[in-house]
């Protein structure tokens, strides 16, 4: 038709042409009155099904489109709103329009291509817990001149994320954080825990191991009991060079006594000082970790003492 009733500058492209099949099997006139109904345009907005709490208006966003049970051989018809908005409450055949199938189809799949549309072409994608709530995540395709904005991030808005503020954040170059920046990584993948690490303690059997010698730190969980029948003091050497670099070592003194000694002096640093033997007695454990600078052995440092299980010399 060269006349679409209805089209003007704020929709100059979008309206729907309907005629129908007269009983000849031809296809008949586009239908005037048809062009009013549909000449605003074709942004319907699917609403489900209708429901009597809702009041329906029409916006600048579009037309309400909804389904309503009936007793067709389908079990329900499509309509969209005619009136301004819709009566509160009840269902006024005068205030909708019946929608038929093939409108129905050509109307859904023009939506949801729309949507596709703007979802691909999106710049930045902003997620709500619901519609009038502030963002809580998202997703953008701005890199910026260093590559280093948000791609991914929760916990916040764009904005947050921008400033590293996020509870999560995954950057464009690579960088990120996680746990509100407790956790963090560069570019380059160097990560930082400012929470620190929490070890499983691993490897220990509930039963005498040889006796700790030099040499038998030799894995990430090294672990040993002392266990000795007898009351004389003994002395175990904790090797101290660069091959343990990070390396953790815990004992537990078991049954006995004996002298944890470094073979450097003044190898062990605790609470910032230093020490270079540590009597260890039946119930006592101790931790540490090996400490190596610019390539050279520097200390075992020992992160905490505790209580472990003891038997007495002559509970056996």
């Amino acid at each position: 038709t060269d006349n679409p009733v209805g089209a003007n500058k704020d929709y100059p492209f979008e309206f729907v042409a309907i005629r129908k099949k007269q009983s000849d099997g031809l296809w008949g006139q586009f239908v005037p009155s048809v062009w009013s109904n549909y000449g605003i345009g074709t942004n319907y907005i699917p609403m489900g099904w209708w429901n009597s709490d809702v009041t329906y208006s029409k916006t600048d966003l579009g037309i309400p489109l909804v389904k309503k049970e009936d007793g067709t051989a389908l079990g329900y018809s499509v309509y969209t709103l005619k009136a301004a908005a819709s009566t509160p409450g009840t269902f006024i055949l005068s205030e909708w329009d019946l929608v038929e199938s093939a409108e129905f189809i050509y109307m859904q799949q023009a939506y949801i291509e729309r949507l596709q549309a703007q979802l691909i072409s999106a710049v930045t994608v902003e997620l709500r817990e619901d519609p009038s709530s502030d963002v809580t995540a998202g997703f953008s395709g701005i890199q910026g001149p260093y590559k280093d904005k948000p791609a991914f991030w929760s916990g916040g808005t764009y904005q947050d994320a921008t400033n590293g503020t996020s509870k999560s954040l995954d950057r464009h170059d690579g960088s990120g954080h996680r746990a509100g920046g407790n956790v963090k990584w560069d570019k380059n993948g160097l990560t930082e825990f400012k929470a620190g690490l929490r070890h499983p303690f691993v490897g220990v059997y509930d039963e005498p191991i040889t006796d700790f010698w030099d040499g038998d730190i030799t894995s990430w969980a090294n672990n040993f009991y002392h266990y000795s029948p007898f009351a004389s003091l003994t002395t175990r050497y904790v090797p101290c060079n660069n091959k343990l670099n990070g390396q953790l070592f815990r004992i537990h003194c078991i049954r006995g006594s004996f002298i944890l000694a470094s073979e450097v002096a003044n190898g062990f640093q605790e609470d910032g000082g230093t020490i270079s033997q540590i009597q260890m007695n039946a119930g006592q454990a101790i931790e540490m970790i090996c400490i190596c600078i610019n390539g050279s052995f520097y200390s075992w440092d020992i992160i905490k003492r505790y209580t472990c299980r003891s038997i007495l010399i002559n509970d056996i």
